[in-house]
């Protein structure tokens, strides 16, 4: 298992007591309540809840059922751990923010200050008139709305997600900077630098090897099920960090499950986040179950 960042010692924006999130991504398959404990178990003191398909038929978990919220308010409430925010909603043509109401007021209701969408719009007006849309129905209930920039989605860049942003015209509307789509991307760090630091929502960290896939179908892939622990891969993540502006929310998106079937869950996201303290603290991440050192 390499080490990229041995020799960089600590980073200066975050360390090994920084407080992590946990995207749901990473276990996704797990109820969101089950997932509340475990997250909290290893580590971690939020997670984002899948309540929305990331695409048509997607695995999601909506929280709009009164049920499915008393399960999830009692297991943050038990496990200590909060809900920092709700995903996924591609924005697109057939976009209608009014359907979308009750998945947010469910969230908001379980502490959620965030929701993440993506731009599956080629024409950024669109995209940016239906962020909009959602910013005034989120901005009641507290909530914020982050754009995630994806390398295989029409708005696949950092620069343009800013683009979106500003059009939106909404203080509200920010973009999430994940590393991986940085680095697929191929987006200018010199820009992320340069970006005030109200525009920056959250910030979710893991690795990757060296060599990009090629095409949209296996960039998705790699996203949704090949991620590597920060320290793992060979992403500049160092470089990455440095250029961030302010200190977002720290979160990891890393599906571990295709890596280390044999592994339960629980094991699976305790060894995350070791992976991701050691990497914090300017070490190498130890070892999984079964793996070489």
């Amino acid at each position: 298992m390499a080490c990229a960042v041995a020799h960089g010692g600590r980073l200066a924006r975050y360390d090994d007591r920084t407080p992590l999130s946990l995207a749901h991504l990473s276990e996704l398959e797990v109820p969101p309540p089950a997932l509340a404990a475990m997250a909290a178990r290893a580590g971690f003191a939020s997670i984002g809840v899948r309540a929305l398909p990331a695409v048509p038929g997607g695995t999601c978990h909506p929280l709009e059922d009164r049920a499915a919220r008393m399960a999830l308010r009692g297991a943050l409430a038990d496990s200590g751990a909060s809900l920092l925010c709700i995903e996924l909603v591609p924005i697109g043509r057939d976009l209608a923010p009014a359907r979308l109401r009750d998945a947010l007021e469910a969230g908001a209701e379980l502490g959620a200050s965030r929701l993440v969408v993506t731009g599956d719009d080629p024409d950024r007006d669109v995209v940016a008139a239906g962020m909009a849309a959602l910013c005034d129905l989120a901005a009641p209930l507290g909530m914020a709305v982050d754009i995630e920039f994806m390398p295989f989605r029409a708005v696949g860049d950092l620069a343009a997600a800013l683009d979106v942003v500003a059009r939106t015209g909404r203080d509200n509307a920010h973009v999430l900077v994940d590393a991986l789509h940085v680095f697929r991307s191929r987006s200018d760090l010199a820009l992320l630098a340069r970006t005030p630091p109200r525009l920056v929502g959250g910030f979710q960290l893991c690795d990757a090897g060296a060599v990009a896939p090629e095409g949209a179908a296996a960039l998705a892939d790699e996203a949704r099920t090949r991620r590597m622990p920060p320290g793992e891969g060979a992403l500049d993540l160092r470089a990455l960090v440095e250029a961030l502006p302010g200190g977002p929310v720290l979160g990891l998106e890393v599906p571990l499950a295709g890596r280390f079937p044999a592994m339960q869950p629980a094991d699976r996201l305790a060894a995350l986040a070791r992976a991701a303290r050691d990497f914090l603290a300017g070490g190498c991440p130890r070892p999984h179950q079964g793996e070489q050192a």
